[in-house]
């Protein structure tokens, strides 16, 4: 560029470097302009009317400035590319960019399966959105839009579809045990949500496992779980199931921390008992 310092190289005055690279058409200069201009949004502005995909690639992959990155993933389509910066991107906007852009599935599959939690999240929204859960098969990436859809209204529809995908009865009972914790209450969870559990429910019939939601799941199953239950020494033993849950008081006046005992699996054990009796 000789003596001539082009405005858009200089940082003392935005406006002026923005229009200047705004203007430019030489891409010569533009790969200069994405590399090396002081200003982000100068740079951001080059990489917009770039077209080699090397040059791009390179600063989506290696690029220290982040809102740089993200603007040359923006500008790829290369699946390999784009699934190497979600997996390396060392930043959540980076990877966010990155997984948006992937429409392979077998590496979105890849990226749930083994990526960290932001990551796996992503991942999901991305598959989620491309609106195909009827090709997926892999029950574990299934049980996880399972586990989203609790806490996601977006994915409240689509699940007892996936649901009724699911064959594993272990998965279906763990699904139970864990989304409705020892300490939570029901009265959190809406119809809907509540209604996905009990479609999990509806597909457990292996005892040892009913037993299982009966003593680890939320009150409100194990009493769905009871009822399901016919080994009497089973229920012999649920009858003796009463939880204490321990609560922390709010602070008012005269309030103390204390516990409490829930005791509807043990009425719903001894009711089924005089049922088979």
């Amino acid at each position: 560029m000789g003596l001539f310092t082009p405005a858009w190289m200089k940082d003392n005055d935005y406006q002026k470097a923005l229009n200047a690279i705004k203007n430019e058409t030489n891409q010569a200069k533009l790969v200069i302009a994405a590399n090396d201009a002081p200003i982000s949004d100068v740079r951001i502005a080059a990489i917009v009317k770039l077209t080699d995909l090397t040059v791009i690639t390179n600063i989506a992959k290696n690029d220290g400035n982040k809102d740089v990155r993200v603007a040359a993933i923006n500008k790829l389509t290369d699946q390999d590319v784009l699934a190497d910066i979600a997996k390396n991107g060392n930043s959540y906007d980076v990877y966010k960019a990155a997984i948006s852009k992937l429409k392979n599935k077998n590496m979105l599959f890849n990226l749930i399966t083994n990526g960290d939690y932001a990551v796996r999240e992503l991942a999901l929204d991305n598959l989620f959105e491309q609106g195909d859960i009827s090709s997926i098969t892999d029950e574990q990436i299934l049980m996880l839009f399972a586990y989203r859809a609790t806490k996601n209204p977006n994915y409240i529809g689509v699940a007892e579809q996936v649901i009724s995908k699911i064959n594993d009865p272990q998965k279906l009972t763990r699904f139970v045990c864990d989304c409705i914790g020892y300490y939570e209450t029901i009265q959190r969870y809406s119809s809907n949500i509540i209604n996905i559990f009990l479609s999990a429910m509806a597909r457990i019939s292996d005892e040892e496992l009913l037993y299982e939601v009966a003593t680890k799941a939320h009150e409100y199953f194990g009493v769905f779980a009871v009822q399901k239950i016919n080994d009497k020494s089973k229920l012999e033993s649920l009858t003796k199931h009463i939880k204490t849950h321990s609560f922390v008081s709010q602070g008012g006046p005269g309030e103390e921390d204390g516990s409490f005992q829930y005791d509807a699996v043990s009425k719903a054990a001894i009711k089924r008992l005089a049922e088979l009796t």
